[in-house]
């Protein structure tokens, strides 16, 4: 009798304990419409930003009262544009418009604040981590070439002259709309604003990325 009754406290403790811990996580999955861009020196500095996008999920774990944890896993394609790239062939110059890809597998860790009643709000702020899995420049013809026997459209790829790991610095804010008792719209905010050189040999000029991000998705209480 007494080893059933241990047995039942143990189950009770840990359900309880299961259900405390639980409701202080919430998962997220998210999308984005993101504004891309480099800066640095010329010519990284001439390019202009691109529209590309990022997708993924997360989870947030409360500390305190109104104090989050918060980390996401995100694929995100960032890079930039550039007009008028010019070729010189012999005395004929033709132009193209440019656009440099970069994609990466993305983890942001945030310390997020929350506030407001029905309706919350979260800053955040913290660091992230990436690991670039796709480079690319895709040149697009200003005009049709293709009577002087070149490409209208070409992609180049030389990843390899490319640093794989970017790390910088993620910020948020954010809003959550309560559907019913575990269900939230969220709607927010996110910029990852990176601190490393993206090219191996980057003696001539410096280039970095950033990504600022307007995330929309869905965050469930467990």
């Amino acid at each position: 009798m007494k080893y059933i009754l241990t047995v039942i406290t143990l189950v009770i403790a840990c359900t309880m304990s299961t259900k405390v811990i639980g409701q202080n996580i919430q998962l997220e999955v998210i999308a984005a419409p993101t504004l891309t861009s480099l800066y640095g020196s010329k010519p990284a500095s001439e390019y202009n930003p691109a529209i590309n996008f990022s997708a993924g999920v997360g989870a947030s774990y409360k500390i305190h009262k109104s104090s989050y944890l918060s980390a996401r896993l995100l694929f995100e394609k960032k890079g930039a544009k550039t007009d008028a790239v010019e070729v010189n062939i012999g005395n004929d110059v033709y132009k193209y418009d440019g656009r440099m890809n970069l994609s990466y597998i993305t983890l942001p860790v945030q310390w997020q604040e929350e506030f407001g009643n029905k309706i919350h709000f979260r800053i955040g702020a913290g660091v992230y981590g990436a690991y670039m899995v796709h480079q690319n420049y895709k040149f697009d013809a200003q005009g049709d070439y293709s009577i002087a026997g070149l490409k209208n459209h070409t992609e180049v790829s030389n990843i390899d002259t490319y640093n794989r790991f970017d790390f910088g610095i993620s910020a948020s804010a954010s809003t959550y709309i309560p559907l019913n008792e575990s269900l939230q719209l969220l709607i927010g905010i996110n910029d990852n604003f990176g601190l490393l050189e993206i090219l191996k040999s980057s003696d001539a000029y410096t280039a970095k990325v950033n990504s600022l991000a307007l995330t929309t998705g869905l965050s469930i209480k467990i």
